[in-house]
């Protein structure tokens, strides 16, 4: 599905009708194709993510890949999807407004993507913490549900 609009996207942007005319649409090429590439890859991993369930042994440094890797690319697929639109000048995307995807991006900002210092006073230990280990399926699953069922 998602390989599917990315692909539709590609071969729309990359007509020689908007090749030639790209600053008449006032579309910005680079920013598109590196938004489609990243969508496109982190959809790779997405699903890589999918394929390894029920596969993973008891490796614990692989969960925590497993773990850090979905949240980081749901993150970075976000970000792409918002610089994509920027880049097709269309100002309606708001995926940072859909509350699938703040949830999702929260959760990966809170727990994986900053360190206790850059949190300042809002770095706490808690019980709440242990639920996002990487042996936590259940918040594993229901963050890729949100992000495949929500939107990115």
């Amino acid at each position: 599905m998602i390989n599917d609009a990315i692909r539709q996207i590609r071969d729309t942007v990359n007509t020689a009708v908007l090749i030639h005319n790209i600053e008449r649409h006032g579309f910005q090429w680079d920013m598109v194709a590196a938004s489609l590439d990243i969508l496109g890859d982190t959809q790779l991993a997405i699903e890589a993510y999918q394929e390894r369930q029920g596969k993973v042994g008891s490796d614990v440094g692989h969960g925590y890949l497993d773990a850090y890797g979905l949240f980081q690319a749901i993150f970075m697929q976000q970000d792409a999807l918002t610089n994509l639109a920027e880049g097709l000048k269309l100002s309606r995307v708001r995926v940072h407004k859909n509350p699938d995807s703040a949830y999702v991006r929260n959760l990966r900002t809170k727990y994986f993507g900053q360190t206790a210092a850059e949190q300042g006073d809002q770095a706490e230990v808690t019980a709440d913490k242990a639920q996002c280990q990487p042996h936590s399926k259940k918040l594993l699953h229901q963050t890729l549900r949100l992000s495949n069922g929500g939107g990115i």
